[in-house]
């Protein structure tokens, strides 16, 4: 094991779940203290300063410490441990897991167990087991036995998982991959750079609680308020089955290039309207990775990708920007939707002209192209969450564009004239990229607000 994979398997094995990084965090301190002046915030993220020639820029390279884990929350007088969790869990991949419940008294180990398949009605082995039906099992028979091995209400729990290096050895397997990683590459960073011979004051940080909210970065910038801040984080692998990432060619370097910028574009737009619905004293919806993103992610390649975010699914939300000055109370809401819809517009103009290329040198694909596009536009007409006539999402549109919940009918009629620009203009795209016959299969929810050609 080289020192890079010792450093991994170090960090990595460590627990520190949001609001208990205190392993992790010793570790870090471990590696830092030799490397600069270290501090702490009041949320418990360490910040070391490692200066250079020049007090300025400030560059702040951070990777956050917490991972995923759990709660202990209720003991069960028959010794079974109910949990809640802490950051996001698939409850997919639960059932069977190793835990270590951290206790005043040292570790506990058990594993996350359910009602037995053997035991479940033919109704029930059709269905995804529900978290709130699962326990922890540490091998008690009472809630007394579990109270001796040490286990309290508000214990964290930590899944367990050796770091392993797989049949690749340039590859590894271990928990807390997200973003120990990023931890281990700012670590890296900060021992590769000369001390007081680089022209900037460098910022090693090492934030918690990034997983329950990015509560310990929040803090943390205002501290040491960078210049520039580089997030270190790992990211979805795309060399696994069903997605269309590793079949972007190499010399697809233009693609690449966009989709790079693409990536930061988004980024902005979600932290931008996300402080802006803070400011103005709103809340965010709840909501996960809908259906319209999951089809994204499984296409079949980057052309089927393109079509159905580019053409269709930026294009709806362009139209909705576009509408910003309706919607917009303030010149900064306003603003926002217009330097929004300037980016939505490269985006678009970036699918359609790939989309004609591909009509051009590819004519055979026609009809493929139709097929994705039939099923994407069933699937927007359906009133997912990623569109404007989810329930939700329309109510608050009819209420802005209105003006106040009183003119809602006044909103409704905006709304419509919305709907009706998004298709039209939808239509107009395919159109010049050389599918002009799009609008005689359009389905009939789509079609209504289609103008006479």
């Amino acid at each position: 094991m080289n020192k890079t994979e010792k450093m991994l398997k170090e960090l990595t094995e460590a627990g520190g779940i949001p609001g208990y990084e205190t392993e992790i965090r010793g570790i870090m301190r471990g590696h830092l203290k030799a490397l600069g002046k270290i501090s702490q915030d009041n949320m418990g993220s360490l910040i070391c300063e490692k200066p250079g020639k020049s007090p300025s820029p400030r560059i702040m390279l951070a990777g956050h410490m917490d991972e995923i884990g759990f709660m202990v929350k209720h003991i069960a007088s028959d010794g079974f441990i109910r949990f809640t969790t802490l950051g996001g869990w698939w409850d997919h991949v639960l059932l069977g897991q190793r835990v270590s419940i951290i206790t005043r008294k040292g570790e506990v180990v058990g594993v996350i167990g359910a009602k037995p398949p053997h035991l479940l009605s033919p109704d029930e082995r059709g269905k995804l087991v529900q978290r709130k039906n699962m326990y922890i099992d540490i091998g008690a028979s009472s809630e007394g036995d579990v109270e001796k091995a040490g286990v309290r209400v508000g214990d964290p729990i930590v899944p367990v998982s050796e770091f392993t290096i797989l049949a690749n050895p340039k590859t590894y397997m271990s928990k807390a991959f997200d973003d120990r990683v990023g931890c281990a590459v700012m670590l890296s960073s900060m021992q590769s750079i000369p001390a007081g011979k680089h022209p900037n004051t460098i910022y090693g940080v090492a934030t918690v609680q990034e997983e329950v909210g990015v509560r310990g970065a929040s803090t943390s910038v205002e501290m040491v308020n960078p210049d520039v801040a580089i997030i270190l984080e790992s990211d979805i692998a795309g060399d696994v089955p069903g997605q269309w990432m590793p079949f972007v060619s190499a010399q697809d370097f233009e693609a690449g290039l966009f989709l790079m910028s693409q990536i930061m574009d988004e980024a902005r737009h979600t932290d931008v309207f996300r402080k802006r619905a803070l400011a103005n004293g709103g809340g965010l919806l709840a909501q996960g990775a809908g259906l319209g993103l999951r089809t994204l992610i499984e296409a079949r390649d980057f052309t089927e990708m393109s079509v159905l975010m580019h053409v269709q699914a930026e294009g709806f939300v362009q139209s909705m920007f576009r509408m910003g000055e309706l919607i917009g109370q303030t010149e900064a809401d306003k603003r926002i939707f217009r330097m929004s819809a300037q980016d939505e517009s490269r985006h678009l103009a970036f699918g359609v002209m790939h989309l004609k290329y591909v009509l051009d040198t590819e004519p055979e694909r026609r009809e493929e192209i139709h097929h994705y596009l039939d099923k994407a536009e069933g699937d927007a007409a359906g009133g997912g969450s990623g569109d404007v006539t989810f329930p939700p999402v329309f109510e608050s549109l009819c209420i802005l564009l209105g003006g106040g919940v009183d003119k809602f009918d006044e909103g409704l009629q905006k709304f419509l004239l919305l709907r009706k620009r998004q298709i039209n203009e939808y239509v107009h795209r395919l159109t010049v990229a050389g599918l002009g016959d799009r609008r005689q299969r359009l389905g009939p929810l789509m079609a209504q607000f289609l103008d006479p050609a």
